[in-house]
């Protein structure tokens, strides 16, 4: 990530935001499954600095000052054991989908590097209360094997079928503290975004468009912060709708992929 970015930045991160949705917690199990499954499928098996990755999980019943140790506790080992904690943590209804929103996540570690944390996923899930409650976040951090461009869209790619959100965003903590009121026009190194929501992208120079699923895969010609900047004000030229969702309490229109191997 440092190599693709810059070495002064802390994270990149993908960002993914979406209305309110009916699931059950098997469901979303089955999408942090997924993720967990794509961030390992990034880490090359024969590279001496990225042996040993394993999961750690993150104790919903505690704080780190409570209980520190539980902080090296590994995560579910299966897609099965992660139902059954989903399972356990879900608020759910007769019809058996979430009542509230469901926190999830969890920590890629490297033991090579003394147990760095290379990738994360978090976020919450499941809310029918606002829109904004639905998000999920990945973060790289420095060490962390994202490839060249064009593998780090393949992986963008992959997460955004596997959530089906209303947009979705590949920043860095940097761009994000650089370009003021980026969040104003997506304005970003990758963003999706779902026809449905945000209707047909325009036509852009500082970034390339194309359908994706039920939506628009808009990229950045030259990935830098300037870059950014400069999408971001073709954006707002263009009237692109602001970040947000109109309808928080309606239920989101699903995009729709093609089929990925998850």
């Amino acid at each position: 990530m440092a190599e693709l970015f810059s070495k002064d930045d802390e994270y990149a991160y993908i960002m993914l935001v979406w209305a309110s949705r009916a699931e059950t917690p098997e469901e979303v199990a089955g999408r942090a499954w997924a993720t967990m499954c794509a961030l390992e499928d990034s880490v090359p098996r024969d590279d001496p600095r990225y042996q040993d990755p394993s999961w750690t999980g993150i104790p919903w019943s505690a704080t780190p000052e409570e209980n520190p140790e539980l902080y090296d506790l590994p995560a579910p080992g299966s897609l099965l054991e992660l139902e059954t904690e989903m399972r356990h943590r879900a608020e759910v209804g007769s019809d058996g989908t979430l009542t509230a929103g469901l926190p999830i996540g969890a920590d890629l570690t490297c033991a090579r590097s003394n147990g760095a944390s290379m990738a994360s996923y978090s976020g919450n899930v499941g809310s029918g209360v606002a829109s904004l409650e639905n998000t999920v976040t990945i973060r790289f951090a420095p060490l962390f094997p994202t490839g060249d461009k064009r593998d780090l869209t393949a992986l963008f790619r992959r997460i955004v079928s596997i959530w089906q959100p209303d947009w979705a965003l590949l920043d860095t903590l940097q761009t994000s503290r650089e370009v003021q009121g980026a969040q104003e026009s997506y304005a970003d190194y990758l963003i999706w975004l779902s026809e449905a929501e945000s209707g047909p992208a325009p036509a852009l120079q500082a970034a390339t468009t194309g359908p994706f699923g039920d939506g628009t895969l808009i990229t950045l010609n030259t990935w830098s912060i300037d870059g950014v900047r400069a999408l971001h004000q073709e954006l707002l030229s263009a009237g692109i709708p602001p970040v947000n969702i109109r309808r928080p309490l309606d239920l989101q229109i699903v995009p729709q992929f093609p089929a990925v191997d998850l």
